[in-house]
């Protein structure tokens, strides 16, 4: 898509940082671009031009995220031409446009900041670690102590995994959640478990269940 937009002028290359090539220090390289999907078009040999076979990528790329967008709100009964699309991301600018006109929606916004909220967002995000291992007995107190062991090796494979990552172990903070289920079926219902209860356990999961 990058080259796409590179073909159909809506990258700047002279705007663009040098991040490409093996010591990811080259620039885009525009006549290799322009080449190449001059290639594609005579291959394709329908008399579209170059620049008509990029819109086309550019199209399809539009449509996916357009679909992806429907998924999270169209599908949930919201109306998204009421809303205005709320764009961020490197690329967020290049597409957004674009997108909410194939979703009917008016208005767009680009924070000067837009392509910076992903790597901002990444770096306020705590850093985390999970690990999951199956257990099939029953939700009583007899199984109390297996579940307590199983849960402290667990913990401990987290804590060694943060700390190669230099995070001491007084800084973290542990959640024991427990996927349970009806005997004779298969889907299951997450249940915190910090509070190492057997019969919390089973009141949450009931309430769970009938929600």
């Amino acid at each position: 898509v990058t080259d796409a937009n590179v073909m159909l002028g809506k990258l700047q290359p002279d705007f663009f940082p040098a991040i490409f090539g093996p010591g990811q220090d080259e620039p885009l390289d525009v006549e290799t671009v322009r080449a190449k999907f001059a290639a594609l078009a005579a291959e394709i040999g329908d008399g579209r031009s170059p620049e008509t076979v990029a819109e086309g990528f550019v199209t399809i790329a539009v449509e996916n995220m357009a679909n992806a967008i429907k998924k999270i709100s169209v599908q949930r009964g919201y109306d998204v031409t009421e809303y205005l699309l709320n764009c961020f991301g490197g690329a967020g600018g290049q597409h957004a446009c674009l997108v909410a006109d194939a979703l009917g929606m008016e208005a767009v916004l680009i924070h000067p900041f837009s392509g910076l909220l992903s790597a901002y967002g990444i770096g306020l995000s705590s850093v985390f670690a999970s690990r999951q291992q199956a257990l099939l007995k029953p939700l009583a107190e007899e199984s109390r102590t297996e579940i307590g062991n199983l849960i402290a090796i667990l913990r401990k494979a987290v804590i060694a995994e943060l700390a190669a990552q230099g995070i001491g172990e007084d800084t973290v903070a542990t959640k024991p959640v427990l996927h349970i289920r009806y005997d004779g079926t298969d889907t299951t219902l997450p249940v915190n478990f910090e509070a190492d209860s057997i019969f919390q356990a089973r009141r949450d999961f009931e309430i769970a269940h009938k929600a």
